[in-house]
């Protein structure tokens, strides 16, 4: 365990360190592609058919990780318009969760420098942004949030 927290925090860092804005590069690059971006809008729209086979209501959820567009901002709102767009086409509820990186400091919003997959603060505020859209449809189904309150441990 100690080398492991050592390679991690050490070496990991150091040597890691240009691994995920390259990776970030080379994925913003693709979606400039007309054709790749169409192919995820078909991938997109496939995946709330399907939803929609199994529930009447579809949730479509996008958070741009902001070590992703450091200093792309204008192909990121593109994307996202692209995105959002699609799912709305195909009769799901948009959700945009941008703000929720755009509000914080990198530090805050990832599990680490070599990790930018969100961290447990961030897990919050996205469920905390959920939260309203998930209750809504809990009323409307069922008339209470309560029916799916936790028994009591008395």
């Amino acid at each position: 365990p100690t080398l492991n927290f050592l390679y991690y925090r050490l070496y990991g860092a150091i040597s890691s360190r240009s691994v995920g804005p390259g990776f970030y590069h080379r994925l913003i690059q693709a979606y400039r592609s007309p054709l790749l971006l169409q192919h995820h809008r078909q991938e997109i729209a496939a995946l709330i058919r399907e939803s929609r086979a199994i529930t009447d209501h579809v949730v479509f959820a996008v958070l741009p990780f902001p070590t992703m567009w450091n200093g792309a901002e204008e192909i990121r709102d593109r994307i996202h318009a692209a995105l959002t767009g699609t799912a709305e086409r195909q009769g799901a509820e948009a959700l945009s969760l941008g703000h929720i990186a755009d509000e914080h400091t990198l530090r805050w919003f990832a599990v680490s420098p070599i990790d930018p997959h969100p961290s447990e603060a961030a897990h919050l505020a996205i469920a905390e942004a959920l939260l309203p859209t998930v209750a809504r449809q809990i009323r409307q189904r069922h008339g209470s949030v309560h029916a799916f309150a936790a028994p009591s441990k008395r």
